[in-house]
Parts: structure tokens; C-alpha cells; sequence
């Protein structure tokens, strides 16, 4: 299964139904939501408290950039390690490319 096309983009809802009610949301570039966000860290629910909604944004603001830019890092990161890999009989170079190998594997989930 594959995730929903990028872009992702943040959105904000004001009032509704209920006139004092905020959301922020993630939604796909054809505008169908994917994600809504609606309480933070601390259990305050954005609709009922200033502070958590603008957290909610910035948070929102984190997972659209993180999602968007991922396949262009993994595919930088692949291309780096194949390039600095030739140089990995240098202890400090081999050590930056496991650590690079642990971050392409972690962001590809395997």
C-alpha cells in the first residue's frame, strides 16, 4: 500500500458548525484530508485553546515539509552513500556511512 500523493499542504478551519471551533488538518493535493490534528502534547484540544492551535500549526507545518521532502532526501542520501562509499576505508567515512545506511533504511521503514 502506498501513502497519499504529495504535496501535502496545512489548512486551517474557523467556526463551522460551532463559531469558536479551530482545526488544523493535512490535506493531499486534490484536497481530501489526511490527517486532522486535535489535541497536543499536553491533551488540550485545539478548538477550545489559542496556544494548542497555533502548536497544531507548527506541528502540521512539520509533518507536511518531513513528507513532502522525503523522497527527494532519500534519493540525495542514496546518491551520497554510493559516492563517499568508495572513501570508507577512512574511519570517520565509514563511520558517517552507516549512519547514513541507518537513516535511508529508517526513512524507507526497513
Amino acid at each position: 500500500m502506498k501513502h497519499t500523493p504529495t504535496p501535502w499542504k496545512k489548512r486551517i478551519r474557523l467556526g463551522g458548525v460551532n463559531p469558536s471551533a479551530k482545526s488544523v488538518f493535512i490535506s493531499a493535493q486534490e484536497g481530501r484530508k489526511v490527517a486532522q490534528l486535535t489535541e497536543d502534547a499536553d491533551g488540550n484540544h485545539y478548538e477550545r485553546n489559542i496556544h494548542a492551535i497555533a502548536e497544531a500549526w507548527e506541528n502540521a507545518d512539520l509533518i507536511c515539509r518531513s513528507v513532502n521532502s522525503h523522497d527527494q532526501l532519500v534519493e540525495a542520501c542514496t546518491e551520497a552513500l554510493d559516492i563517499i562509499n568508495s572513501y570508507s576505508h577512512i574511519p570517520a567515512i565509514k563511520t558517517a556511512c552507516y549512519k547514513l545506511q541507518a537513516a535511508i533504511e529508517a526513512a524507507k521503514g526497513e
